[in-house]
């Protein structure tokens, strides 16, 4: 879409040619019709599988999947998502930081900022919120990475004592794989809907026409 990733998928409109004689004119609003329907299953079908390709923890991304429909006088539509971040999910890429130098990996596991894969890393888990805790501070790595560390006491009485825990590694930036196969999907719903698209928009533009 305008600010995120879009698709493009050619569709063979020679049916309209031939099934439109005696009524040419009419055409582009078939092909317009028939284009944005087949765009809006695509979106339907992109949201309902989400979850085979990722942990949904909230309805924003799916909201983000949205369609441009087609019009008589331009005869493309488009369906994508508004969100940047979903590009390197679609395409693979790097993820860099939108403010200050380093991206921010959580680490896993209990009392740590992520603990599990799939749980959500709330506002005061993120580098941030723990910084503004005065218990947390950034230190260096034996690979020379910049890393996020936690002061805690462990134990009690006697066998009370201080640590360290490592929150998050920072890194001037993420590989993200490629994981999200909209282009897939896109050309599998598009193969399978646009014929019954075409069909139905061709008999209702000949309909309009005869009345």
């Amino acid at each position: 879409m305008a600010d995120g990733i879009d698709i493009k998928v050619k569709v063979d409109t020679r049916a309209f040619a031939r099934a439109m004689t005696g009524f040419e004119k009419h055409m582009p609003f078939a092909i317009a019709l028939a284009l944005t329907k087949t765009a809006a299953d695509c979106q339907t079908v992109l949201k309902s599988r989400l979850d085979s390709s990722f942990t949904v923890r909230t309805p924003w991304v799916a909201k983000g999947i949205r369609i441009e429909g087609a019009t008589k006088t331009n005869l493309r539509a488009k369906v994508g998502s508004i969100d940047r971040f979903m590009e390197p999910q679609a395409i693979g890429g790097g993820k860099k930081p939108h403010e200050g130098k380093l991206v921010g990996v959580p680490m896993v596991g209990r009392g740590l900022p992520r603990s599990n894969l799939k749980s959500v890393t709330r506002p005061s888990k993120w580098p941030g919120g723990y910084m503004a805790t005065g218990k947390t501070f950034i230190g260096t790595l034996r690979t020379d990475e910049d890393a996020l560390w936690a002061r805690i006491t462990r134990g009690k009485g006697k066998n009370k004592r201080d640590g360290l825990r490592l929150l998050y590694v920072m890194k001037p930036e993420v590989h993200i794989p490629a994981r999200w196969p909209i282009r897939a999907v896109v050309g599998e719903v598009v193969a399978n809907r646009w014929p019954d698209h075409t069909l139905a928009a061709i008999k209702q533009a000949i309909d309009t026409a005869r009345k």
